[in-house]
């Protein structure tokens, strides 16, 4: 629905609530929704991203709540959510696979710093 959203076209696996994943075996469904995807939305429980490293999924997670956020938002308006076309989305998903590799690395480090210095403890 928003070029935000358009970040995760394609990427996305879904995942349909059963229980709480506390035991090794439940693990593997929950695996197999992710497959090769940078995230999934976990129906009637949430959202799960991985990455490369901390920054890049904690990238992938921020923005992918923010997607959701926004698309909860429009449906809450009670008006048609208008979708772009399938040109709009694959000129964008070119733009993002082409610049991939650099989302939450330059964020990173100045969350890093924002959270010591709300807790110095806390080391990276």
């Amino acid at each position: 629905m928003t070029q935000t959203a358009l970040r995760f076209y394609g990427k996305t696996g879904y995942h349909d609530f059963d229980s709480p994943v506390l035991q090794l075996g439940q693990q593997a469904p929950l695996v197999n929704s992710l497959g090769n995807h940078e995230v999934v939305i976990l129906r009637n429980h949430g959202l799960l991203a991985v990455g490369p490293s901390v920054a890049e999924a904690f990238s992938r997670m921020y923005w992918l709540e923010m997607a959701c956020r926004t698309q909860v938002d429009a449906m809450a308006c009670g008006a048609g959510l208008t979708l772009p076309d399938q040109q709009a989305i694959d000129d964008t998903r070119a733009v993002m696979d082409a610049r991939d590799n650099t989302f939450g690395k330059r964020e990173w480090p100045a969350l890093l710093r924002q959270v010591q210095r709300m807790d110095p403890t806390c080391k990276d």
